[in-house]
């Protein structure tokens, strides 16, 4: 039987309205179901994020800061759903992928200081992913070093007080600090900043002194795994080292300046080998590197290489290559261990700021490899990721918290916390990634 027109405008009309009807059953459906899906700490996880996020999201998988969906069960995000276009949800003339980043996100907790969520820091891509839970965006951003805390006041007399702090280093198996400064002192804090012994040094506070403990001006310190802490002894030529609880054990120099296989010459700085324990000492006047074996109190030498540079601060990699800062050169060396310290590499620093002249001062590799540089010009600590690439910066010139007047040493904890020495502003600063 033939159907009129009119029957057929009705039944055209309730297949549209059916249609709509599955339409919005369908929508409801998916909302109950991003509502139902455990968004563990990302509580905003169902609300749609748009499409130039997407691109985020593409780039973050590409560049390892999230986990990859190998593991996702079949639905919206199987497996190949991400980074490709998951073409399921579409919202807001995008895609809704909130189900996805449930998934992606196991590990955003809320960052008060930065105010949203963020993922742990990728320390080999230098950039984390965020989440702000008010706008709903997502955005990929360098990694961002916050100011934690401080400590120190100025004076000599009293532990806690430093005047011009230079060396700073932290142990990585007990948390202990030990700070050196221009009051020709050593001092040591336990990880809740309490004193472990007396300050080291002349007597009273603020003078130098030649004898056994005293110093002259002490620059670089370095921890061994025994917890053994070595000071560079700068201006009295030597590297003097203590036990952990501020006992003299020994030295290396003789004391009065020279270019021998048991003299020194302005020591600045000094390392530990994590490979074998020995010491590494930046004869620094003479532009060398000597290599002890502290087998006995005055070391046994190993070793010596020349660097062609002054040298301010150096550091051992876990595989026995030695880094030092080339001052005014733009660049890191590396002296590689294969090679007896013969072969030497290079990778290059942040360069002059805007307005500004970089002078690379210390090294410190963390350890999960990232590689800070002090810029003791330009007040600012220079970040490079384990494949010596050039990552950002923290730091500027003042005296606020975060600021810098004159910084030189840093050292790294067990924990990624960084602790840098602020010259003029007699004190340390302590830094979290």
């Amino acid at each position: 039987m033939k159907i009129g027109t009119k029957a057929r405008w009705k039944r055209a009309f309730t297949l549209v309205e059916m249609l709509v009807v599955i339409g919005i059953l369908s929508a409801l459906a998916i909302r109950v179901f991003i509502s139902t899906k455990p968004t563990k700490r990302l509580t905003d996880a169902k609300t749609a994020v748009v499409n130039t996020n997407l691109g985020s999201i593409k780039k973050a998988v590409n560049m390892g800061l999230l986990e990859t969906p190998s593991a996702f069960s079949s639905g919206t995000c199987a497996a190949g759903a991400l980074p490709s276009v998951p073409t399921v949800m579409k919202s807001s003339g995008g895609y809704d992928i909130a189900p996805c980043l449930a998934k992606y996100f196991t590990k955003m907790p809320y960052n008060p200081n930065a105010g949203f969520y963020t993922s742990n820091s990728n320390y080999d891509t230098g950039y984390t992913i965020a989440y702000d839970p008010v706008t709903y965006t997502l955005s990929i951003n360098p990694v961002q070093y916050f100011y934690t805390s401080q400590f120190g006041t100025v004076g000599c007399a009293s532990n806690g007080q430093f005047t011009g702090p230079n060396g700073v280093a932290v142990s990585r198996s007990i948390g202990s600090i030990y700070v050196a400064d221009n009051c020709h002192q050593l001092q040591g804090f336990n990880s809740s900043l309490v004193a472990l012994f007396n300050k080291i040094g002349a007597t009273p506070g603020g003078t130098t002194g030649t004898g056994t403990g005293q110093f002259n001006a002490p620059h670089g310190i370095a921890i061994a795994a025994n917890g053994d802490v070595y000071v560079a002894d700068t201006q009295n030529h030597r590297v003097q080292y203590f036990t952990s609880a501020g006992v003299y054990k020994g030295k290396f120099g003789t004391g009065t300046p020279g270019n021998t296989s048991t003299t020194l010459n302005t020591p600045f700085d000094v390392a530990v080998s994590p490979v074998n324990g020995n010491i590494y000492v930046g004869d620094s006047a003479n532009n060398r590197v000597l290599i002890f074996n502290p087998v006995t109190p005055t070391g046994t030498f190993v070793n010596a290489f020349s660097v062609g540079s002054f040298i301010y601060g150096l550091t051992v990699a876990a595989n026995g290559d030695v880094y030092i800062p080339d001052p005014t050169a733009h660049r890191v060396k590396v002296f590689t261990a294969a090679s007896n310290y013969l072969s030497v590499t290079q990778f290059p620093t942040a360069g002059d700021p805007a307005g500004g002249t970089e002078l690379v001062y210390d090294i410190e590799i963390a350890p999960n490899g990232d590689i800070y540089v002090t810029d003791d010009s330009s007040n600012r600590v220079e970040v490079f990721n384990s494949a010596k690439v050039y990552q950002t910066s923290f730091g500027s010139t003042g005296s606020g918290n975060g600021q810098f007047n004159g910084l030189e040493y840093i050292s790294v904890g067990s924990d990624g916390k960084i602790y840098v020495s602020d010259y003029t502003n007699n004190r340390i600063q302590v830094f979290t990634p």
